[in-house]
């Protein structure tokens, strides 16, 4: 980069990615994030996530009743990903092009199934198990913002243990410090997920 400035040219570089991108950031390179301006994307709202649902409906031969809409959006917490994922099995596990929130309702155990397969699963697998063990106490806290203190407690470990353990959750883009000694899950659905293994 500071040779292509050196040469003059004019460019943008943008990084997009979950919450711990900055913390990744940093780790390669020291100080390399005064070079970002940092913006935070979120999920979309809901105007823009029922776009996303019915604007590539109108290119296919598929209609969802509004119903339907409203009910995917709740579902995927309007995570750009999860109406994509969500979409396609609907498309894919409904025989027909007008398609209602019954028949949605239907199919959606195969859904979550297709979803924890594909997505979840994959993730939890790469974790030791003491990351497991930090992850699913996590998943026992209600509250979207978990206190580093509730963990510890849930747990019971050393306060340096446990913060080893959720640096390497936030390094695999599980979890993030949201604020000092505040974490939060890095993707919607996921407390769902361990709460379904949990109980099996």
């Amino acid at each position: 980069m500071n040779d292509i400035q050196k040469d003059g040219c004019k460019y943008f570089v943008v990084l997009s990615g979950l919450p711990n991108l900055q913390l990744n950031v940093k780790k390669a390179r020291s100080y390399s994030e005064r070079m970002y301006r940092s913006m935070e994307a979120g999920n979309l709202d809901e105007e823009d996530a029922k776009l996303a649902i019915t604007e590539p409906l109108k290119k296919s031969t598929y209609k969802f009743e509004s119903a339907l809409v409203n009910e995917l959006i709740n579902e995927t917490g309007q995570y750009p990903y999860f109406i994509q994922f969500y979409c396609k099995e609907v498309i894919n596990n409904v025989n027909k092009t007008n398609i209602s929130l019954e028949e949605y309702r239907r199919i959606h155990p195969i859904i979550i199934k297709q979803l924890d397969d594909d997505f979840f699963n994959p993730r939890i697998e790469l974790l030791s198990d003491e990351e497991r063990r930090v992850i699913f106490a996590m998943a026992e806290i209600s509250s979207r913002d978990m206190l580093f203190s509730l963990i510890q407690k849930k747990t019971k470990m050393k306060r340096y243990t446990l913060s080893k353990y959720l640096e390497r959750l936030e390094e695999k883009g599980l979890v993030y410090n949201y604020k000092r000694g505040i974490y939060r899950f890095s993707v919607p659905l996921l407390r769902e997920f361990l709460c379904r293994k949990l109980s099996m």
